[in-house]
């Protein structure tokens, strides 16, 4: 589940999850409930659950329900116009975010699961948020590099960000395939503390990562999809993805 970070930024790196999501954006929630929906999904009752008539600035779901369910943290959350399902690593690493290894099989374990509900929806979406740790922000910036085509002709780029989006018609299904690539840097302050002795400095670590983002969400319009027709729709949402986790370079989109 915990992966360390590389020796240098490599295009082959072995990629993790941060998380997945899967979004149906609704016209209508009155009749959804949190706790159905999320054992429809995931084929198990959640821990907890929360519902809310009004959103408010501090809480603004309607409802809320999630799990842990061994190493994996599962969440359903209904808004206002959408819902989303979450799954992410439940452990947490002392230096960076819990990430969860081989995302092509944790993206084929949710496959069924969001293909279940049979949610009037607008549109659709499948989000693959893929990051991979490194050594140094010039070797996550050499990566992203790698993935976009060697846009940058220096090596000591920073704050970098790249999108890119190319809609694709499929199956007579207009949808975007939007890609986002950043570097990140995490900070963590480590406290060492022994009895009866003088606290020392706290000691500040960075972790650096590359991050990779597939955003496959169907083009806005005013046809609401029912029944049978969310099924193919999620076919075509899942595939894309399948094949950006297998390659996260911008080559996906060819």
């Amino acid at each position: 589940m915990v992966q360390k970070p590389q020796n240098r930024g490599d295009l082959m790196a072995e990629w993790s999850a941060l998380n997945l999501q899967f979004v149906w954006f609704v016209a209508d929630t009155t009749n959804l409930n949190p706790a159905q929906l999320f054992s429809d999904i995931v084929g198990s009752e959640p821990e907890s659950v929360q519902s809310s008539k009004v959103p408010r600035p501090n809480n603004p779901f309607l409802g809320v329900a999630e799990a842990q369910i061994e190493q994996l943290q599962y969440r359903l959350t209904i808004q206002p116009g959408r819902v989303d399902y979450f799954v992410q690593s439940a452990v947490e690493m002392e230096f960076g975010p819990g990430l969860v290894e081989q995302p092509a099989a944790l993206l084929a374990a949710n496959a069924d699961g969001v293909r279940r509900p049979e949610i009037p929806a607008l549109r659709l979406a499948c989000v693959v948020n893929l990051m991979n740790l490194e050594p140094s922000g010039a070797a996550a910036t050499k990566t992203i590099s790698g993935l976009t085509g060697n846009p940058f002709p220096f090596d000591d780029a920073a704050d970098v960000s790249l999108q890119v989006n190319r809609p694709k018609l499929i199956d007579k299904t207009q949808i975007n395939r939007l890609l986002r690539y950043s570097v990140g840097t995490f900070q963590f302050v480590r406290l060492e503390l022994t009895p009866g002795m003088i606290q020392s400095a706290p000691t500040a670590m960075q972790t650096f990562a590359a991050n990779a983002v597939g955003d496959f969400n169907t083009v806005p319009s005013d046809v609401v999809f029912k029944g049978g027709e969310l099924k193919p729709i999620w076919d075509i949402l899942l595939n894309e993805a399948s094949k950006f986790v297998a390659d996260p370079s911008i080559k996906v989109l060819d």
